[in-house]
């Protein structure tokens, strides 16, 4: 009974497979938003599910509609390889200094990616993340070194980072 409302309705939507609402939303994701390493991983996470649905699920193949997705996959691997420091960390924008936040957003994107699929297909992926785990790993032992010397010196309640609680996560 809406006064600003000409002509009301309503939408309902309905599957019989579930895996449909997870294609639709991997689709809005496979081209990135800005030129950004988190967007890159994204675009890599979503088009690399893409691909492996269309492999594993023959039924669903024509329907994915993945044309182009091998070609956006490998510009997804060179730019993530382009932002990624010599010390493994990943920089918000290429030029800047790695950041260990979006590091720790894009292994884990690559550790989910991983366990979804079985392992990580790409040698050069493999090898992008193995420098960020060791990055990851130096950064962890560099906090939890300067977390034992502030207890030592009387400080309590001292908590993790955000980031390190993370990794603990990501790794577990």
């Amino acid at each position: 009974h809406s006064k600003t409302v000409s002509r009301p309705k309503m939408t309902i939507e309905f599957t019989g497979n579930p895996l449909w609402y997870a294609i639709q939303a991997l689709k809005v994701m496979e081209n990135p938003e800005s030129d950004n390493a988190l967007s890159w991983a994204t675009a890599y996470y979503a088009n690399s599910l893409l691909s492996h649905l269309a492999k594993t699920e023959p039924r669903l193949a024509d329907s994915l509609k993945v044309e182009g997705v091998g070609g956006r996959i490998e510009e997804a691997i060179l730019k993530l390889k382009d932002m990624q420091g010599k010390d493994g960390a990943w920089s918000w924008y290429k030029g800047m200094p790695g950041s260990l936040y979006m590091t720790t957003q894009i292994v884990e994107l690559l550790a989910r990616l991983q366990y979804m699929r079985g392992g990580l297909t790409n040698a050069e992926v493999v090898a992008m993340y193995q420098q960020a785990w060791k990055y990851l790993g130096k950064e962890v032992s560099e906090e939890v070194q300067r977390m034992k010397k502030l207890e030592k010196q009387g400080v309590k309640n001292l908590l993790p980072s955000e980031q390190t609680i993370q990794y603990l996560y990501i790794g577990a």
